[in-house]
């Protein structure tokens, strides 16, 4: 059996996934792929802020004409039905009483960054439940591909049946996956048996995958594929402005405040602290801003605590958990500079000097020229014709732009504060260099003059004694 993967990434309403494909070709009507995912967390019911990208990855496989079978977990608060999703949706018992099943659907780490003592206790029977049910449906489905959505306990999970029926293993990396690796000598064994016998593991971030390299990972078995957003979620609707009013009263914020909101779940490792932090430096400058936090989470109560002490509790708000059709208004709320609708003055226009692509930050240029920049409300229609111009090859260009302006506003009149910091850290850099060869010179008569067999204190007593003689002979 040719088990080698065809990745076709492709961008869909529910986001960018992908679809590992045997070039076999089992897609055919007669003889529909079928891909078992696995998880360990999943929307517990609909609308649920719960990993929904997973759901979406399942749901989108499932449109392209893929079998889906997602196997997950139970936990208490799952309920799910059959008419509110389209895959094959089955959760497997781990522990008794239900109310104990306590691993998965981010209830395993502290912050994200410490293990719950509970989990040593109940891991090994969530994997022993896990490999029995997964042999339990493959005996009955007969899967082409087991994609498993994190490294542990997922991967192992499908490592087990994959090694016996000799099938294809994709692992998809999250993140805390790796941290939980590391956390304990007998996962990272785990960990590494498990790639060892992978077909392909594609993280979410390019930061793992130096990380899998230094697993034993190589490189035509690991590649980036991040997590999809699906624009056609933020686009204007005809509730749009009763929306932002019914925020803007159940959130007290104040009239022609800007508005910076931030979303995610609230653990130590997602920075909403050093945001909060920042708040104190904008409000100096900036006093009319509201800070709104969405999202739930074990630091949420520290941030509460975070922001009163440092005086910033008016300016924040920490809604909670925001239901997955209410993120578009929040997002509405922020003042987009970005927006086709511009109006400029003659003067303004004619003294602002712009090249590539500096059209973007006209209003940030003209406000370092001293004009006044207001905002206005508008109704900004989709577009009906044609096809977008972003993608990937406007970062790079937008990163270069966004330094000019970086540059012209604030370092303009004082251009050494850049160059000068750079040219301080190259010079101490080569003073460095240049101390080192200096020692080394001393100690061994330049850089590959002392033998092995020549000691230390020898060699650098002669070149002490014939720099001493050279410059005797110099001043006589």
């Amino acid at each position: 059996m040719d088990c080698s993967i065809d990745w076709k990434v492709y961008e869909e309403k529910k986001g960018a996934v992908f679809l590992p494909a045997l070039k076999h070709g089992v897609s055919t009507p007669k003889n529909l792929m079928k891909v078992c995912l696995l998880t360990h967390t999943y929307p517990r019911f609909p609308n649920d802020t719960t990993a929904p990208f997973v759901e979406s990855t399942a749901e989108t496989l499932q449109e392209h004409g893929i079998d889906v079978t997602v196997l997950t977990p139970d936990t208490p608060k799952f309920a799910r039905t059959a008419a509110d999703h389209t895959v094959n949706l089955q959760t497997y018992r781990y522990f008794f009483p239900r109310r104990f099943q306590l691993l998965g659907y981010s209830n395993t780490l502290v912050n994200d960054c410490k293990l719950k003592r509970y989990v040593y206790l109940l891991a090994p029977f969530m994997f022993l439940s896990g490999i029995f049910h997964l042999f339990r449906l493959h005996r009955k489905h007969h899967f082409d591909v087991i994609h498993a959505q994190w490294l542990l306990p997922n991967g192992f999970i499908g490592t087990a049946l994959c090694k016996v029926y000799k099938l294809p293993l994709v692992i998809t990396m999250q993140g805390s996956d790796m941290l939980v690796a590391k956390k304990n000598p007998f996962f990272k064994r785990m960990a590494k048996w498990t790639l060892k016998h992978t077909a392909m593991v594609t993280s979410v971030t390019p930061t793992f995958l130096t990380e899998l390299a230094a697993l034993g990972v190589p490189d035509n078995q690991r590649c980036l594929i991040p997590n999809g957003v699906d624009p056609k979620m933020f686009h204007s609707t005809g509730r749009k402005e009763q929306d932002m009013t019914r925020l803007q009263e159940q959130l007290s914020i104040p009239e022609g405040d800007a508005v910076v909101f931030a979303l995610g779940r609230i653990v130590l490792k997602k920075g909403f602290d050093i945001l909060i932090q920042a708040l104190c430096i904008v409000t100096q400058k900036y006093p009319n801003v509201t800070f709104i936090i969405g999202g739930d989470g074990t630091d949420l109560q520290r941030l509460k605590a975070l922001a009163e002490d440092l005086s910033v509790s008016d300016s924040v708000r920490l809604p909670g958990t925001i239901n997955r059709t209410d993120v578009p208004a929040y997002f509405h709320l922020c003042h987009d500079m970005n927006c086709g609708f511009k109006a400029y003055r003659a003067e303004v226009v004619k003294e602002l000097y712009l090249y590539g692509d500096l059209h973007r930050y006209i209003p940030i240029l003209a406000h370092q020229e001293g004009y006044k920049v207001g905002e206005v409300k508008v109704r900004h229609h989709p577009r009906r014709f044609g096809v977008s111009k972003y993608g990937f090859k406007r970062i790079p260009k937008g990163f270069f732009d966004l330094f000019t302006v970086l540059f012209l506003t604030k370092y303009l009149k004082r251009p050494l504060h850049v160059f000068g910091t750079i040219g301080v850290i190259v010079a101490f850099i080569g003073a460095l260099i240049g101390l080192y060869l200096a020692v080394l010179w001393g100690m061994e008569g330049g850089v590959g003059f002392r033998t092995p067999d020549t000691p230390i204190k020898t060699t650098l007593r002669q070149n002490l004694t014939n720099s001493l003689f050279y410059a005797i002979l110099l001043k006589v």
